[in-house]
């Protein structure tokens, strides 16, 4: 809530679910890289071009958005939200950031549902949850139906192998990798600082992460064979990195970068052998980015502004000098709290 020194008695914030869209250019040649962003004072999701154009912000919500993923198709985003009520849930939302459907609701409203990654197939979803008491892997259908446990073991960050078999995921020992309904789990990173943030590229032969650096904040990234071996270190610019996913292609990865303590996150890429660093955004703080096939350029529609309707003072109401007067008032916004 916005500093406002009025006495404010009454309250209500009506939030829409998303913007309209009103068209959408036509395809460009690469698919477009979701990511999230609180450069406009709240989480909320954006999606941009491969070569930084066309950025287009998705949401318009209290709620805070993060960790996005796309669908196979390219046509769904699945993501994680929280009201700040309770813990963060997962939802869904068209290419564009229309229809936003939360897909799941734990009992506890306290558990956290998090990471979501589609199978290759575009028939689950996997995600990490905590309603178990500890971070553990969860699976469950593409409408939110059926939701079950993969594992007992701390684990989160899932990422599916492009044959739908297997998961990378995080665990208490970095990088590892399990069947798809739990069985097998085994480590793929190898000694060293703390791995984290896995995706497996496109022909299922390597498993990009970021390794911790001295400060215990995530350093360079390294990149390893699907079975363990191999593992090769990626970047070597003293930069923070994190959260790397690879291109539909397989040629590229997309990556958060900061240069410094300030954590001023932008998105760059680099190609899979390590050379052609490049800088993709430069709108401040993107994180979390995903890159999907979808081609369409989204031209969505932000919401109305708010609407204030004020009950005191009364429109026409006798009052006299220095008298003091309770200012009552309803707020109705997509945007914010006021």
């Amino acid at each position: 809530m916005w500093a406002r020194w009025l006495v404010c008695l009454v309250v209500s914030v009506a939030v829409l679910a998303g913007a309209s869209v009103a068209e959408a250019t036509a395809p460009g040649t690469e698919g477009r890289i979701a990511f999230t962003s609180d450069r406009s004072g709240n989480s909320e999701l954006y999606t941009i071009g491969a070569d930084g154009g066309t950025e287009r912000r998705l949401t318009w919500t209290s709620a805070t958005e993060q960790s996005p993923a796309w669908s196979p198709d390219g046509q769904r985003i699945a993501y994680e939200r929280s009201s700040g009520a309770e813990g963060f849930r997962i939802w869904l939302a068209g290419a564009d950031g229309s229809g936003q459907t939360a897909l799941t609701d734990p009992a506890d409203a306290n558990a956290d549902d998090g990471a979501p990654a589609w199978s290759p197939d575009g028939t689950r979803i996997a995600f990490a949850s905590t309603r178990s008491g500890t971070w553990n892997l969860w699976i469950m259908d593409a409408d939110g139906g059926n939701p079950r446990r993969l594992n007992d073991a701390f684990a989160s960050d899932p990422a599916w192998s492009p044959d739908g078999r297997e998961l990378a995921y995080v665990g208490l020992n970095g990088v590892g990798v399990m069947g798809a309904d739990g069985s097998n789990p085994r480590a793929v990173s190898g000694p060293g600082s703390f791995a984290s943030g896995p995706s497996w590229s496109p022909d299922g032969r390597q498993i990009v992460f970021s390794r911790n650096n001295a400060a215990g904040y995530p350093g360079e990234l390294h990149v390893v064979e699907a079975d363990g071996s191999g593992e090769r270190q990626l970047t070597n610019d003293g930069f923070q990195h994190a959260r790397p996913s690879w291109s539909p292609d397989g040629t590229e990865i997309v990556f958060q970068r900061t240069p410094d303590a300030s954590f001023s996150w932008e998105l760059w890429a680099i190609d899979g052998d390590g050379s052609g660093e490049r800088q993709i955004s430069s709108g401040g703080n993107a994180l979390g980015p995903d890159w999907g096939s979808s081609q369409l350029v989204p031209e969505p529609s932000p919401p109305d502004a708010p609407m204030i309707d004020v009950y005191s003072p009364e429109d026409g109401g006798f009052y006299l000098p220095e008298m003091r007067v309770e200012a009552i008032y309803v707020c109705s916004s997509a945007v914010s709290f006021v």
